[in-house]
């Protein structure tokens, strides 16, 4: 008696909002604090491959020993973190490295944040779901056969407040609940509320009802694939997808597909050409060697006087007002005529004359000789000593561009 009681009273609830809601959906329509310029994807969407899928049981010590170098946190928190994903995700049907993904790309998994777009690990909005709240439930709505039908979850495993969202355990919790809410209603909210093109139901945990762009849940998507790389380990080089003069040769980033914000020869201010190709990526993402080889240079380019050789501690300490536009960055040689560049590091942990093996942490991605854009790895293939596109052979693990962007400088 009393669901049918809940029952009536959520569908009561839904005609009293119609009125103060969009005219499709019964209930007022949820919108995310954004940034002041809502990104494009970081491809089309039709151009990405399905998401690999997770393994079906989850080791904790090594999921949270992944979710430790992935945030680069106090390793002890990190997996304490990792048993609160397992342990949450689990009781909403939510798959942790999703819930993991998200936490990462939103607050790079530092607690206690609260900013402009939400509070907390998984940044979220306290204002945008206050209403949904009722009691200890989340009410929600799901259409089916051409009727909207309500539907709750309790939500009562910690209150829903400010506070607690602040607290990295409840916070991981209402992640979780939140994305199996949209995992039910993305399907029919798509279909009522017209938005950018996206490939995932985490685009409404970002956006709410409306999403505004797909370059957020791309990145959230790249966080966890990088995360299952980190959690299954490094593949063996028989296992590498491609070959250059006789070299198995692997991605410099984890995560694969990834995507390139700027290729080969697009044009630069000044009439300038790009001299390799930008991948979009996140600040202090580790870089590894994409064959084995020998480091030949691990320094700065200076703005007048060229480039000079640092250790990597020199090289914590050099002003930003003293680079180039190349930065912080490696040179490997890998024998064949072949040699790898990584440039705008924030740091390496490599110095001149270190022998590398393949899939080796080299340095870390960063800004440094960049004017105007995000933090990104500018990665560049010489032969014989002349520059080539990368993106050639490097296609297997990329995702094919569209129209072309705004380049990166």
């Amino acid at each position: 008696m009393a669901r049918r009681t809940t029952v009536l009273l959520l569908l009561l609830s839904a005609v009293s909002w119609t009125a103060h809601a969009d005219s499709s959906i019964p209930w007022p329509r949820r919108i995310n604090p954004t940034p002041p310029h809502p990104w494009p994807g970081l491809a089309p969407t039709g151009a990405w491959a399905e998401e690999p899928t997770g393994p079906r049981a989850i080791d904790a010590e090594r999921f949270g020993d992944a979710l430790d170098r992935l945030c680069r946190i106090d390793g002890k928190k990190a997996r304490q973190y990792a048993r609160w994903i397992l342990k949450h995700s689990g009781l909403h049907g939510i798959d942790p490295f999703l819930v993991a993904g998200v936490i990462y790309r939103g607050s790079r998994c530092r607690a206690g944040h609260e900013g402009k777009l939400g509070l907390g690990l998984g940044r979220i909005s306290l204002e945008t779901h206050a209403r949904q709240v009722h009691d200890g439930w989340y009410r929600y709505w799901v259409r089916e056969d051409g009727t909207w039908h309500p539907h709750e979850l309790l939500f009562n495993r910690f209150p829903f407040t400010r506070r607690a969202l602040q607290q990295p355990e409840a916070n991981i919790y209402f992640t979780a609940a939140l994305l199996y809410i949209y995992k039910r209603q993305h399907r029919s909210i798509d279909a009522a509320v017209p938005g950018e093109a996206h490939r995932h139901f985490v685009s409404h945990y970002l956006w709410g009802d409306r999403v505004l762009g797909a370059r957020f849940e791309d990145l959230v998507l790249q966080a966890r694939r990088r995360l299952l790389r980190l959690y299954r380990g490094p593949a063996p080089a028989v296992l590498a997808r491609v070959r250059m003069r006789e070299t198995p040769l692997f991605c410099p980033l984890d995560g694969v597909p990834r995507a390139v914000s700027s290729g080969y020869r697009d044009p630069r201010p000044g009439g300038r050409l790009h001299r390799g190709i930008d991948f979009v990526s996140t600040y202090g993402e580790p870089i590894r060697a994409v064959a084995d080889g020998v480091v030949t240079f691990a320094g700065i380019d200076h703005p007048r006087s060229g480039a000079s050789n640092l250790s990597p501690k020199q090289a914590q300490h050099i002003s930003r007002r003293r680079m180039g536009l190349g930065g912080l960055f490696v040179l490997v040689d890998h024998g064949h005529d072949l040699v790898s560049g990584y440039f705008h590091l924030a740091g390496f942990r490599v110095s001149q004359g270190t022998k590398v093996k393949a899939g080796q942490v080299i340095g870390f991605v960063g800004d440094t000789g960049i004017k105007e854009s995000p933090p990104h790895l500018h990665f560049e293939l010489r032969v014989r000593g002349h520059k080539i596109d990368p993106a050639r052979p490097l296609r297997p693990y990329l995702v094919p561009r569209g129209r072309r962007r705004r380049p990166d400088v």
